[in-house]
């Protein structure tokens, strides 16, 4: 244990003590050493030849050891020439000169040959030296290389030498007697076969022999040995390429009794290499097992010299180094010195156990890495595959280029889009295509593509053919190469065509819908909410209607409408749509509502509903009514006015007999004054009735409006001073003479006066305003109060003869009605606009006012 321990620690760097030791031993080892010791301090015959026989055995095992990290060490010099390889690969002058050279260029081909002689030359001019003891000078490659030739040629030099690594012996190629008269004690020597046979045959390049102590070099620890000195061979190579070649051969050397050890207990022999831009030949050493010419075991040991591209390698005779364990004096030191470190070998191997399981953890990873490299290598392939495919087969056009605009790839999309060819294009710019912005313009957009990393916008293309094509661009920059822009592009020129397209059709059936006076509208029908309304509802209801709910738009409510038709529309199956009429709250007037459900672009089932204003039919069709009422009342009046005429005027004339036959004074004349006073009424409701049935013989003039209105106010004058009322009367510069029958005309005035002035009796601010204005197509005259209003049921019974709403004996119900059927003889109409509370407004308007129109 101690010897190979020791051996192992002399002759191996520290870094790979710990490895050579543990990683192939572990506790079977430390168990070995253990019961070595002890078998040999029992019997020392048995221990000696056992730990002769074990010692080889373990040369052998650590020879394996040494042998597979050597076989590690060239692979990573490999990867370095592959590394090396793939450097070059990078150059793309050199690359584009060597595919010259392959299609038979001759000036490529005299290129690459001037430049591998450069390169060679380059090589061989670097400050790789050593220094020469002897001489006491540096020597250059060059002279080295011509030594070298030198002992090429000494064919009598024959020694005979072995390397068993897997064979056991081998017979001997060449010897140099000299250099054994030169030395008294036997010598051996390792020679290094050369790869390149065509140049060199397969013979060596020969050796270089110096004297040293192997005792100072092997054993430091034994001083007290009384063999005759051992000794050793150096033999200083150089590793050129895969051989490792010798360098020179150095006459003997001097060396002092004790030289100075150096790191690793060998003497330092003060030759200076240098080792530059050679990292795959770091300092490794190599043990082998070799026999001599006399057939004895040898041990030869190579390291490789700090910072220099030589190789140092030491011989020595197995037996002279075995020779020590034949003395049991030595042998019991032996033990001892093995009984005595046996403890602190365990607990060392106990603790390098613990950094062994380091060791193979980090080797495992180093495994894993390089599984991983190549895992993560076939990955970028297999994407790199698949992204070719994917943006070749894309109908989206592709670019990849650089931040001076030049292309450096586009796909298939794109070439088809733009109408070029993939090379065409590679050796064009974007402002070659750019139909829209500048150059300067396209700059300034990659300098603020690089600040904020992504853009997206649309432009304009020029393709082959000098057309202009619309397209949508998505563009992504990447600092890696030195900046490159990925851009995506899709052709928006159809689109945009159908954008115009439906832009034009939506303007004109916009324009359709507000062209209508109905009211178009879209609500959704849970949450009433407005999504679409014509310029109708804008002009007549809110200008900015859209989200607002559509009862507290269209009807100023606050809740949903009672009669709310989304029931009947959403719950039916077939798909007509609703009609029905309703009078809308908000603005009184009528409309006929047609419901539909629809289907919105966002796919929800809408509530669409088209409201035409019925407001003229149904005053015309209440005006149809009210006339046929009329003439059926009229036929009826007559006949029994005329019938209630007579006995009427027989009972005044009895009333007046018995007046005059009376004597003044008596108490039954007042009776018959008010019998009288009744009976007179009576005769002016005939007579009222025959003026409401039977048309007048009047006939129709060119009257001044105001004149009519300003008899009308002087003849109630008195009752508006009485009740306090103020009249205030708005005329239009407009208005000129309109053809009316004046009489009846004032009696509709008076009508309407009178209804306002008993509609404002109760009010505090007593006011009543008449105003005339006409256009070329009418004549409109207007009477208001603000006086108590009339109910929505009583504003349809207004023209009906004797209704009133008056107290008893304060109307007869004929005067709106008397009213209407003049008016109607006019060629006009009678309106009424009212609120409870807040007033009337009664609005004559004359169609056929002018002389013109009859």
């Amino acid at each position: 244990m101690t010897f190979l321990q020791t051996l192992i620690t002399r002759m191996t760097p520290r870094r790979f003590r710990f490895n050579a030791i543990i990683h192939y031993s572990g506790y079977q080892f430390a168990l070995l050493a253990i019961s070595l010791t002890v078998l040999i301090s029992l019997v020392s015959w048995v221990g000696y030849r056992w730990l002769y026989a074990k010692t080889l055995v373990q040369v052998e095992e650590v020879l394996n050891v040494i042998s597979r990290i050597h076989v590690d060490q060239l692979t990573r010099w490999r990867n370095a020439h592959f590394q090396y390889a793939n450097a070059v690969s990078q150059n793309p002058l050199l690359i584009r000169t060597i595919q010259a050279a392959r299609r038979g260029e001759a000036q490529a081909e005299a290129d690459l040959q001037q430049w591998l002689a450069g390169q060679r030359v380059a090589y061989q001019q670097r400050d790789t030296v050593f220094f020469d003891q002897q001489t006491q000078r540096c020597i250059q490659p060059a002279s080295a290389m011509a030594t070298c030739a030198e002992l090429r040629a000494m064919q009598p030099l024959v020694w005979q030498a072995v390397i068993e690594q897997r064979q056991p012996q081998l017979a001997p190629v060449f010897y140099p007697p000299q250099l054994d008269n030169r030395h008294a004690a036997p010598t051996i020597t390792l020679l290094i076969p050369v790869v390149d046979t065509q140049q060199t045959g397969g013979e060596l390049l020969g050796l270089v022999v110096v004297r040293y102590d192997l005792r100072q070099n092997l054993y430091p620890l034994l001083q007290n040995w009384t063999l005759p000195r051992l000794h050793s061979v150096m033999l200083l190579v150089t590793q050129d390429g895969d051989t490792p070649r010798l360098a020179n051969e150095l006459p003997a050397i001097e060396i002092p009794p004790n030289p100075p050890l150096a790191k690793g207990g060998r003497g330092d022999l003060q030759i200076g290499m240098s080792l530059i831009g050679r990292p795959e030949l770091g300092a490794t050493m190599f043990m082998l097992r070799v026999t001599d010419l006399w057939g004895r075991k040898s041990v030869a040991v190579t390291q490789q010299l700090p910072e220099s591209d030589w190789r140092i390698i030491t011989l020595a005779p197995l037996d002279v180094l075995l020779a020590q364990t034949h003395h049991i004096g030595l042998m019991l030191l032996v033990v001892s010195l093995s009984i005595m470190l046996a403890a602190g070998v365990f607990i060392s191997l106990y603790i390098w156990r613990r950094r062994g399981r380091e060791y193979l953890r980090r080797y495992q990873y180093e495994r894993q890495r390089r599984e991983l490299a190549e895992a993560v290598r076939t990955r970028d392939e297999q994407l790199q595959h698949f992204y070719a495919i994917l943006l070749n087969t894309s109908l989206d056009g592709f670019w990849l280029c650089d931040l001076n605009g030049r292309f450096l790839e586009v796909n298939a999309a794109y070439c088809a889009m733009i109408g070029y060819s993939r090379s065409e294009l590679l050796q064009l710019r974007i402002a070659d295509i750019e139909a829209v912005e500048s150059e300067a313009e396209h700059a300034a957009r990659l300098i603020r593509l690089q600040q904020m990393g992504n853009d997206r916008f649309e432009s304009q293309h020029r393709c082959r053919d000098g057309s202009i094509i619309a397209v949508e661009i998505s563009a992504s920059y990447s600092p890696a190469n030195g900046g490159q822009v990925y851009v995506f592009l899709r052709d928006m020129t159809q689109r945009k065509q159908m954008d115009q397209v439906l832009a034009i059709e939506r303007a004109q059936l916009r324009s359709l819908f507000d062209g209508l006076d109905d009211i178009i509208y879209v609500a959704d029908p849970h949450s009433y909410h407005l999504v679409y309304v014509n310029e109708t509802v804008r002009r007549l209801f809110n200008p900015q209607p859209i989200g607002q709910l559509c009862y507290a738009v269209l009807y100023g409510r606050v809740e949903p409408c009672l009669n709310c038709t989304n029931a009947q529309i959403f719950n039916s199956d077939n798909d007509q749509s609703y009609v029905w009429e309703r009078q809308n709250e908000f603005n009184q007037r009528w409309y006929r509502c047609a419901d539909k459900v629809i289907t919105w672009s966002d796919g929800r089932r809408l509530r669409f509903e088209i409201a035409a204003d019925i407001t003229a039919q149904k005053l015309h069709e209440q005006q149809r009514i009210q006339l046929e009422k009329l003439s059926a009342l009229g036929q009826l009046t007559a006949g029994v006015a005329h019938e209630l005429n007579n006995p009427l005027m027989g009972i005044i004339n009895e009333i007046q007999f018995c007046l005059d036959v009376l004597p003044n004074g008596d108490e039954c004349a007042d009776s018959l004054r008010a019998a009288e006073h009744q009976t007179r009424r009576c005769m002016d409701i005939v007579q009222s009735l025959l003026t409401f049935s039977r048309p007048s013989a009047v006939t129709f003039q060119l009257v001044d409006p105001r004149e009519v209105v300003g008899q009308t106010i002087r003849l109630l004058d008195y009752r508006l001073r009485k009740e306090g009322i103020k009249i205030n009367l708005v005329v239009a510069d407009d208005v000129t003479t309109w053809r009316l029958q004046p009489a009846r005309f004032e009696q509709v005035l008076i009508n309407l006066l009178a209804n306002a002035i008993d509609a404002v009796s109760t009010c505090t601010d007593k006011q009543i305003a008449l105003h005339l204005h006409q256009t070329t197509t009418h004549a409109q005259l207007t009477v208001s109060d603000n006086g108590c209003g009339i109910t929505a049921a009583d504003q349809l019974r207004l023209c009906e003869p004797f209704f009133t709403t008056k107290p008893t004996g304060q109307g007869t119900g004929l005067g709106l009605a008397t009213s209407w059927s003049i008016i109607a003889e006019h060629g006009g109409t009678l309106e009424f606009r009212s609120q409870v509370g807040t007033g009337t407004t009664v609005t004559i308007t004359l169609i056929n006012w002018q002389p013109t129109t009859f």
